[in-house]
């Protein structure tokens, strides 16, 4: 009998994956949640566990904060996730990020406060509206929002509605790991 091979272990990509901030221009009106996962394309599937990342500081939450870490553990707080990747997956392989957020409304009507400030450039014919009335507009759009999160939280807080979504990918075209001041 020939002698078996020993195990060996496969090539593969390791890489940390760190959460700095999410950053809107109105400001941190409302808590995020974050899941992050890997998608393999040529399978189209899921090829990692699914990360959960909290976007929002428990202090300022506080009965959020409550209704999802129900106890205080220090995996409650993780800012990164380690994924691993074999040699075989790494060019159809990409970084699926999911935003979502406290159930309030309809998304469409949430997203027009998010893109009020884009619109403070265009205002129209000359004299329609004036630059500083449509900041001040806005400005009250924004505190009207925040207002109703804050009442939305205590009712509505254990559920949630997506937010958005993004696929970063994670190899160039040539294969390669994509790291530096490049990377995603």
């Amino acid at each position: 009998r020939a002698p078996g091979r020993p195990y060996q272990q496969q090539a593969k990509t390791r890489f940390l994956l760190e959460y700095k901030e999410v950053y809107f221009e109105i400001g941190e009106v409302e808590p995020y949640f974050a899941s992050v996962f890997l998608f393999d394309l040529n399978l189209n599937c899921k090829v990692s566990e699914t990360f959960h990342l909290l976007l929002f500081d428990p202090a300022r939450y506080e009965s959020l904060a409550k209704l999802h870490l129900p106890q205080e553990d220090i995996s409650n707080f993780v800012k990164s996730a380690l994924f691993s990747l074999s040699t075989t997956q790494q060019t159809s392989t990409i970084l699926i990020i999911r935003l979502e957020k406290v159930l309030h409304g309809d998304v469409d009507k949430d997203c027009d406060v998010y893109n009020a400030n884009s619109t403070l450039s265009n205002t129209g014919p000359i004299g329609a509206v004036s630059p500083a009335a449509a900041a001040a507009s806005n400005l009250k759009k924004i505190q009207k929002y925040t207002s109703d999160i804050e009442e939305a939280i205590p009712r509505l807080g254990q559920y949630r509605q997506p937010f958005g979504i993004g696929a970063v990918s994670l190899f160039n075209d040539k294969g390669a790991f994509i790291t530096g001041p490049s990377a995603p």
